[in-house]
């Protein structure tokens, strides 16, 4: 049996985040109002990546250990991606210095 708690509004608000994410990605009205594409994809949209911060961190945080492990896991993808665009930006010329590459990242194009 599946003890796991559900939780019905934040699940259906993560699903139209999920959406709104991709639209981030496609621009989907573009080809139809350039402002509504702006509305919905540079302001709308926008929300979707906070709100995913935000229920992450209500059922992380709930149990210390997970938010270690967590938090662990995260530091480890971000290193790695640091690690595989840092040739990226050393070929276009783009050597970041310390303090650039820990707070931003090689990751330019996010």
């Amino acid at each position: 049996m599946n003890s796991a708690k559900k939780y019905g509004g934040i699940e259906y608000f993560r699903l139209a985040a999920a959406f709104l994410v991709v639209a981030i990605h496609c621009s989907p009205l573009e080809s139809y109002s350039a402002v509504g594409d702006f509305i919905l994809t540079r302001v709308l949209a926008r929300t979707a990546v906070p709100f995913f911060f935000m229920v992450t961190g209500r059922f992380v945080l709930d149990d210390r250990g997970k938010a270690v492990r967590f938090l662990r896991r995260t530091a480890l993808l971000y290193a790695a991606c640091i690690v595989i665009y840092l040739p990226l930006n050393i070929y276009n010329g783009e050597l970041p210095g310390l303090r650039e590459l820990l707070l931003d990242g090689t990751l330019y194009h996010l």
